[in-house]
């Protein structure tokens, strides 16, 4: 696989021209990929190594000469008369391919001439069954969850094997990357959690959370501020600290995160009890609480903005409206 810099920018390339990207990796690259990912421990996902086709950025990338030996390539660029450039650094074995490539393989065809024929094949039956694998897991995944939450109920009537390749099938499913074997028993234990706990397994740019016995994959907000802001009317408010959907007010109001401890009525009939209760009445999850804009006007708090609707108290102001953005 070429450096990180340079394919980004031929991928750029071919999104510009609409075009493919044919990359020059071959059976022996195929069968180092293979021991390599068997080096570290991998799976079938990891065993199954470079893909013949895939999709990255919305680019298809092919590689047309994964069945074809090194050998032969490069008999056929000479008969042709074809010129190359060789990468000074192919031959610095301090990198795990090149000590693959230079004293690896070079003892293994030896003894076995047809070892990357052999590896490449092991890595193709390893990917036909990391495609039957995934679409039965892309199956179970879809009869556990409830809305974008999986149900731990749900999730545990299955055996802790097909919890963990459904788990993975979730987080392929949101695009996230997948976690290592150690944090998919944390998101597991989190299962056995109790009710009233708070357990969250922190996954890099986002984070697995339990709440009303299901589990949550959410990405972390910055710190909402502690001071209040103002709002004017038709102002649209969309705060990075915020987990309310982008809204907008017909009245000035000023705002305040972190949950403030007020008591509020949401109709004349209901009793005064803490913001904190009605946010859990409200069902709405705990890390989210402190990052809902509550709205106030002349001290008196008048609404909470979640992400899907809005919640008015008793001193809303006539006419005061809020208007959820899409």
């Amino acid at each position: 696989m070429p450096g990180d810099g340079r394919y980004h920018t031929l991928l750029n390339y071919c999104e510009t021209h609409r075009g493919a990207l044919l990359l020059g990796q071959h059976q022996d690259d195929q069968a180092e990929t293979f021991l390599l990912q068997a080096k570290r421990g991998a799976g079938p996902k990891g065993l199954s190594a470079m893909p013949a086709i895939t999709i990255r950025d919305g680019v298809p990338v092919l590689r047309p000469m994964l069945h074809m030996p090194q050998s032969l390539i490069t008999r056929i660029a000479r008969k042709s008369a074809l010129s190359w450039i060789e990468d000074e650094s192919n031959e610095d074995n301090r990198f795990d391919r090149n000590f693959l490539r230079n004293t690896v393989m070079p003892s293994l065809r030896e003894r076995w001439p047809g070892i990357a024929k052999t590896l490449s094949r092991s890595a193709g039956l390893c990917a036909q069954q990391q495609e039957l694998l995934e679409e039965v897991a892309d199956e179970k995944l879809t009869s556990v969850m409830e809305g974008d939450a999986i149900s731990i109920a749900l999730l545990q009537q299955h055996s802790a094997g097909w919890q963990q390749q459904i788990i993975r099938a979730w987080f392929s499913y949101k695009n996230v990357p997948m976690p290592g074997e150690s944090q998919l028993e944390q998101v597991q234990l989190i299962c056995a959690a109790r009710n009233d706990a708070q357990p969250v397994v922190s996954l890099g740019g986002c984070e697995v959370r339990r709440y009303a016995d299901k589990l949550s994959l959410v990405e972390p907000l910055c710190q909402p501020p502690q001071e209040a802001l103002m709002a004017s009317p038709d102002e649209m408010l969309d705060y990075p600290w915020s987990a309310s959907a982008k809204f907008s007010v017909n009245q000035a109001v000023r705002i305040l995160a972190n949950m403030p401890a007020v008591q509020c009525r949401v109709n004349a009939n209901s009793v005064s009890k803490p913001l904190k209760k009605w946010m859990k009445e409200w069902q709405i999850p705990a890390w989210e609480r402190k990052h809902l804009p509550v709205l106030f006007v002349d001290q008196q708090p008048i609404a909470v903005v979640t992400g899907r609707q809005v919640y008015y108290f008793t001193d809303r102001p006539v006419g005061f409206e809020v208007t959820l953005i899409d």
